[in-house]
């Protein structure tokens, strides 16, 4: 349920919804006693609900400004057969492994998050519109694991970006980018490790993509 809406001569655009989702037979990896292991088939029942919004501004000629934001709320609803870390203080642990995750929320579901966008383009010099972006994105703090073991915890994380460059025509742009500029860390993942746990040892290993640190480049862009 939302609306939508345009003021002050569509300089102004302002959307808002709710949503609210029930899921039966969740996907998830959880312990199948017949073949007593971990598998991932349907076991649990997720609710997510929440509220989302953007605001659409060109307060003046050549500059708009594009900005988002969500609450969420994401939770499973019942998972029986969760597999736990090592030394995770709930009594079923210690029985087979396994806990029921009711209550707990997704993993990497953040509670909020914002972006903002600005694009200022100059005055066009025959076919070449000379154009500056900036952009600013927030998540509040997640967890990647489904047990919240408290080593898969990562912080509040803000990164910020830049391009600047030419629109040639309407078919071709170029341009020099940069993401994440201050280099922010961020893992895609973060999991335990299985192998040392039987060792009776916590440890975790992380993952890194390109999205994980700064780049730094030219892009070169051409419709037809």
């Amino acid at each position: 349920v939302g609306f939508k809406s345009t003021f002050l001569d569509r300089r102004v655009t302002f959307n808002a919804s709710a949503f609210f989702t029930k899921f039966d037979n969740f996907q998830v990896q959880s312990f199948n006693n017949d073949l007593r292991t971990f598998v991932v088939q349907n076991a649990a029942k997720v609710e997510s609900k929440g509220v989302e919004a953007t605001l659409n501004l060109r307060p003046t000629d050549g500059l708009t400004i594009n900005t988002s934001a969500s609450l969420l709320d994401a939770k499973y609803k019942s998972f029986a057969g969760a597999e736990c870390y090592l030394g995770q203080p709930d009594p079923s642990c210690a029985v087979d492994n396994t806990f029921d995750a009711a209550g707990m929320s997704l993993p990497l579901s953040p509670k909020f998050t914002t972006s903002v966008q600005a694009i200022y383009e100059f005055a066009a010099i025959g076919s070449v519109t000379p154009f500056v972006q900036a952009n600013w994105y927030h998540r509040s703090s997640v967890n990647y694991r489904i047990n919240r073991a408290p080593g898969a915890e990562l912080g509040p994380v803000d990164t910020f970006g830049f391009s600047g460059g030419v629109n040639i025509g309407d078919r071709l742009r170029a341009s020099i980018f940069c993401n994440n500029c201050f280099n922010e860390i961020i893992p895609s993942n973060i999991a335990t490790d299985s192998g040392e746990a039987n060792d009776d040892v916590l440890t975790y290993n992380q993952r890194f993509g390109l999205n994980s640190v700064r780049q730094v480049g030219l892009s070169l862009r051409i419709d037809y």
